[in-house]
């Protein structure tokens, strides 16, 4: 794995229990990278909610079932990091040609803070989208 990603799982507080992959359920865990080591262009969100990066990890939380909750951790250029939660879009925004919608996104997220915005986040999002309420495997 790329030193860059290394890095972003150490600052959410690593891979076991005590990080933010551990307390937010993260599964499914990609990351994109670039080769060289140049700073990366800043992430978007396009039109039809999808979002692109070109340095960070995306990962499938533990949200509300059936919607697919993802979040994205992206590295600007500012090395600053931009976090999004979203949502797999339903067929009625199929049908508008949105394929996600972002619940939440903060961005110029310092590198000291990356762990406690993502728990953040996510426990904002159970409450407002998910009535409190977590799903236990």
């Amino acid at each position: 794995m790329h030193w860059r990603i290394e890095q972003i799982i150490d600052q959410m507080g690593g891979r076991g229990v005590r990080g933010a992959l551990g307390y937010i359920g993260a599964s499914e865990i990609a990351y994109h990278c670039r080769k060289d080591d140049s700073k990366p262009v800043n992430s978007t969100v396009d039109d039809h909610g999808l979002i692109e990066f070109e340095i960070g990890l995306m990962f499938r939380v533990n949200g509300k079932e059936r919607e697919a909750w993802k979040m994205v951790v992206s590295l600007e250029s500012d090395d600053t990091y931009t976090v999004r939660l979203f949502r797999k879009a339903t067929p009625e925004e199929w049908g508008r040609k949105i394929l996600a919608v972002v619940l939440d996104t903060d961005t110029d997220v310092y590198c000291d803070n990356l762990q406690a915005v993502v728990e953040g986040m996510y426990d904002q999002a159970i409450k407002k989208y998910n009535r409190g309420m977590i799903r236990i495997a």
